[in-house]
């Protein structure tokens, strides 16, 4: 089996810039309908109200799922949240095929000074907002996670998800037990999915994480409910990242 999509693209991009891993991390941007096309350009738009691209960033186009590479992009305007990237399609080296709304643009962009990165900020790096399911509020603020982030706060953001993910399981047991199924297949086979929630703790949320890391096309630019998106996973059969 192949490794995994992103790991390839992240240590591709990262190369090429020339950068450091600690130094940059890869972002993901789903372009907006905003395309053009002339004297042998595209134009595409990627909205970031929240991620600032450096002028003159070098992104990769892929379609909406990750598996077909358009080609390479510059940014060259920047118009408050939206960034403007183009490609010259005359350069068969750099331009594959034409844009689509929805493509994703892998961007590398620097890292802050001392910036805690690991797997919340791949989180925020993708645009992926985790809410509470009960307040229904952000569980971390993507700006605080891409600036000013500690271990700490990782460690303090991931039980706070954790218990999350119990609260929302011993409610829909008590309340709503009709909805419990049997995991057929992972490492949760023959458990009911509502113990699983009640039972869960930081490295299963962790696990999740690593595979949205690994597969992330599902999750970049979107928000989502962790009870949800975790429920989901685990009846899947957990999926998880391959090991080499």
């Amino acid at each position: 089996m192949k490794k995994l999509l992103l790991w390839g693209l992240c240590f591709w991009i990262v190369w090429k810039s020339s950068a450091q891993n600690k130094d940059k991390y890869l972002a993901a941007f789903k372009i907006t309908d905003y395309i053009i096309s002339e004297e042998a350009i595209y134009i595409v738009q990627a909205y970031s109200p929240k991620i600032k691209i450096p002028e003159k960033s070098i992104g990769i186009l892929y379609d909406s799922n990750l598996k077909q590479e358009r080609g390479y992009y510059k940014c060259l305007l920047i118009k408050g949240d939206y960034y403007y990237f183009a490609c010259d399609t005359k350069d068969k080296k750099t331009y594959r095929s034409a844009p689509q709304a929805q493509d994703v643009l892998l961007v590398v962009i620097p890292k802050s000074p001392d910036m805690y990165f690991e797997q919340i900020g791949t989180l925020a790096a993708y645009g992926v907002e985790i809410i509470d399911t009960e307040k229904e509020e952000p569980i971390f603020q993507v700006e605080e996670v891409l600036s000013a982030w500690t271990k700490e706060k990782e460690e303090q953001t991931l039980q706070k998800m954790v218990e999350d993910i119990r609260l929302v399981g011993r409610y829909m047991k008590k309340n709503h037990s009709e909805i419990d199924v049997t995991i057929e297949k992972g490492s949760y086979k023959g458990k009911k999915m509502l113990d699983a929630m009640m039972q869960a703790e930081k490295n299963d949320v962790k696990r999740f994480f690593s595979y949205i890391e690994a597969r992330p096309a599902k999750y970049i630019g979107q928000k989502w409910k962790i009870s949800e998106i975790f429920a989901t996973w685990i009846v899947e059969g957990a999926p998880e990242p391959i090991k080499e």
